[in-house]
């Protein structure tokens, strides 16, 4: 877990997403599809989905604090958390009810329409 989640004011619901995430890596492993090692085969964002349903309210809530923090790498299907989070890892984060008061949050619900394939 990132350091940037690492403040008061994350949502638990946030915290719960990512150990949910990690935890499922032990059940489905990294698979070669389409000649190449995935780390999220499509059974792994099927399963996500299913036991996550809160993943587009998550996805929201980061790219809504950290906009210019998250850089996502789909070829190595991964987000990585870029140096400006240490400028902002003290600033205030709303909760999921206020955040939504100022933003419309964008409508996803499948994991792979996100980042990563």
């Amino acid at each position: 877990m990132h350091s940037i989640l690492n403040h008061q004011d994350t949502p638990e619901e946030v915290i719960l997403f990512v150990i949910k995430h990690e935890l499922l890596h032990l059940l489905i492993p990294p698979r070669e599809t389409k000649k190449r090692l995935v780390n999220h085969p499509p059974e792994f964002l099927e399963r996500e989905e299913s036991i996550s349903p809160e993943y587009s309210l998550i996805w929201n809530w980061l790219y809504f604090h950290f906009p210019f923090c998250l850089k996502v790498h789909k070829r190595k299907e991964q987000v990585i958390v870029t140096r400006e989070w240490k400028d902002i890892m003290y600033n205030k984060r709303l909760g999921f009810k206020e955040m939504m008061h100022i933003i419309t949050p964008k409508e996803t619900s499948k994991a792979s329409e996100i980042f990563y394939i």
